[in-house]
């Protein structure tokens, strides 16, 4: 990364505010550069714990790299990553001013077209092409609460409407953890940290799970 680079990350650093500003000026930047290679791994960007973004939303913004964080991007992780990315800017619309997306989310009506995915699906919270949305996700449930034990992880397939909550029910039953009131993350590839599933009303697909995902089940302290 070059000084100057380096220079407005470190300027970033002062405050959420400021990142999130330095954010939009980042994507805007690499959006015309041709760069095919980049690390992000200790980047504020990259950590979704100082209001950073996830890979998926990296590789979707980033249309020209190839390679990011040493882990080159795949045509299905690209497509895939692009779908969820346009589902994601789709939920916010619902509560910020279109003209405000549009100037922050400068791929994201170029993304929507190329997937024919339109707004009437949006509204019914599958936001996803017609031919994909009734399939499956594979979800990969892993306990990892403190008084759960030894449980084998299991592998589901489940409905890409699926809610958090509904979610929660399930792993209430196949893990038998009735009275235990659970906490689910979602688990991404290079992430550092998983993200908090914290709306049970969201289904898996607009949280941002994608063909295969795996769902850490805890337990709220």
């Amino acid at each position: 990364m070059s000084a100057f680079l380096y220079s407005l990350v470190q300027k970033s650093m002062l405050g959420l505010a400021c990142i999130s500003a330095f954010y939009q000026s980042f994507f805007v930047m690499f959006h015309l550069l041709i760069w095919k290679d980049i690390r992000l791994s200790e980047n504020p960007i990259a950590d979704i714990t100082k209001g950073g973004v996830s890979r998926f939303v990296l590789v979707a913004r980033l249309a020209k790299v190839k390679i990011l964080n040493g882990s080159e991007i795949s045509a299905r992780e690209r497509r895939e990553s692009e779908i969820r990315y346009v589902r994601l800017v789709m939920a916010m619309m619902q509560s910020v001013d279109p003209r405000v997306i549009n100037l922050q989310h400068p791929r994201y009506a170029e993304l929507k077209a190329h997937y024919e995915i339109d707004d009437e699906k949006a509204s019914t919270g599958v936001a996803i092409p017609q031919k994909m949305s009734a399939g499956l996700i594979s979800i990969k449930l892993i306990c990892v609460g403190a008084s759960m034990g030894e449980r084998q992880p299991l592998v589901k397939k489940l409905p890409s409407t699926t809610t958090v909550g509904r979610l929660k029910i399930l792993c209430e039953s196949l893990f038998k953890l009735k009275g235990v009131k659970l906490r689910l993350f979602l688990q991404e590839k290079d992430s550092p940290l998983p993200t908090l599933l914290d709306d049970d009303t969201i289904s898996l697909m607009n949280a941002g799970a994608g063909s295969e995902a795996t769902v850490l089940v805890d337990e709220e302290s």
